[in-house]
């Protein structure tokens, strides 16, 4: 079959599969939009979102290019079995080098794109994009690659679900969170001197003004002053969160526990991605177990890799309904899963 160099290339990174890293990016930016939002912030950052954007594309195709190399090394590829017409280097005729030099650059160009995201974002991003990479790299190089492993699913779920999720979420929350704090704050000492708040409020605003120099606090200061008023000061960030009544992700929000609502609604990815490769594994089981793969599937059987798959599968939207029914999603949140 002949392609052209575009169509070699879509081919030997499997370009329809970047759906699965793009869906993580969105959700895990869009719910750091939602939580922003809470926090009076603002929108997304679309610099950081889109420097996110092409580095994450860039470390999931050059990981897909490292797979096709290395299954094609180990004959885990074979022509007699795999028929799919994307596997160019079985069924094209394109030599193994294209897919090596493909995979490095891509590797190169993620690496590029992370050191831009690091003077935006900081250089905390470094550390943790050199072990995502590495870990696509192993997943399929190595002595033992992961992919070999029953834990597949689980580096799977984990990374390309929950961690793309996450990193995408701290990405737009970096240096972000608790700005609307300050400002609240900011504007509450303003009221104090130009002595238009009561004994209440201006305990309040002095007390907020001594968590935040202690670096302590996070956002929801207008609900303190709008609830808060004549509460002890020593009570009102936690009188504005009880009073506030808002779903538990918003709460968490406003006291500034960002991680808590990101980490909870990070896991649909997490069962969603790991069920994409789940069933995967269980249609590739002969395969896996002539090229001497332990995946589960090889290990436990067909049908117990079916029920993993389909149990991940399920409980993909399960997380996202009880997410929702417990205020840490949006109550439409669920359908994105």
């Amino acid at each position: 079959m002949h392609r052209s160099r575009l169509g070699n290339f879509l081919a030997v990174v499997e370009i329809r599969t970047k759906v699965v890293s793009v869906s993580s990016f969105l959700l895990g930016t869009l719910f750091a939009m939602r939580c922003l939002s809470v926090q009076g912030i603002g929108a997304v950052h679309w610099g950081r979102a889109l420097s996110m954007f092409l580095a994450t594309l860039c470390v999931d195709m050059g990981t897909t290019a490292w797979n096709t190399y290395f299954d094609y090394l180990r004959g885990t590829d074979d022509p007699r079995i795999n028929r799919e017409p994307d596997k160019v280097l079985i069924h094209g005729g394109l030599p193994p080098a294209y897919a090596f030099w493909t995979a490095f650059w891509l590797y190169i160009a993620a690496m590029v794109g992370g050191l831009v995201l690091s003077f935006q974002v900081g250089f905390w991003i470094l550390p943790v994009g050199a072990a995502c990479m590495a870990v696509g790299f192993f997943y399929n190089a190595g002595p033992l690659p992961i992919s070999h492993t029953p834990f597949g699913e689980l580096f799977a779920g984990g990374f390309l679900g929950s961690g793309l999720f996450l990193i995408s979420f701290g990405v737009q929350a970096a240096g972000r969170v608790g700005s609307g704090f300050k400002a609240a704050i900011g504007k509450g000492a303003a009221l104090v001197d130009a002595g238009l708040m009561g004994a209440g409020q201006a305990g309040a605003v002095r007390e907020g003004a001594g968590v935040l120099d202690l670096g302590l606090a996070g956002s929801g200061v207008g609900s303190v002053l709008r609830e808060g008023a004549g509460l002890p000061a020593a009570r009102w960030g936690e009188a504005a969160v009880a009073l506030s009544g808002l779903p538990l992700s918003e709460s968490l929000t406003q006291r500034g526990e960002l991680w808590t609502p990101a980490v909870l609604a990070s896991l649909p990815s997490l069962f969603a991605v790991a069920a994409i490769l789940a069933v995967n594994n269980a249609c590739d089981v002969e395969g896996d177990r002539l090229s001497g793969r332990k995946t589960f599937a090889v290990l436990f059987g067909k049908p117990a890799g079916e029920a993993l798959a389909l149990g991940l599968a399920l409980l993909a939207p399960l997380a996202g309904v009880v997410l929702s029914w417990i205020g840490v999603l949006p109550g439409m949140g669920m359908y994105a899963f």
